[in-house]
């Protein structure tokens, strides 16, 4: 009698899991695949520059002295206040890769 009902707790366990997984798939796939389709992206064209100019226009001011900050050190002018060390390394990555 034991088996049975491991096989049946298994069996209930697999459709569950099916179910989800196949469930997942179609919201992963209606995410994705609508903007597409309709020729859209799910980056807006501003959120470059909105990120990435003001880092870079801090690391060019570093670079050239006239920051009162150095490389190193914590920084409020990064979204909520951050390191600002990883950030501009990370950066001078992405220009280097790009060019």
């Amino acid at each position: 009698m034991e088996p049975r009902i491991n096989s049946r707790k298994h069996l209930y366990r697999l459709k569950i899991y099916i179910i989800y997984s196949i469930a997942f798939l179609l919201v992963c796939l209606a995410t994705y695949t609508i903007p597409w389709l309709a020729g859209k992206t799910l980056i807006w064209n501003v959120d470059g520059i909105a990120q990435h100019f003001p880092i870079l226009a801090q690391f060019q001011r570093i670079l050239q002295g006239t920051s009162h900050q150095s490389l190193t050190g914590w920084s409020w002018n990064l979204g909520a206040g951050a390191d600002q060390l990883p950030p501009l390394l990370f950066m001078s990555l992405v220009i280097r890769l790009a060019t």
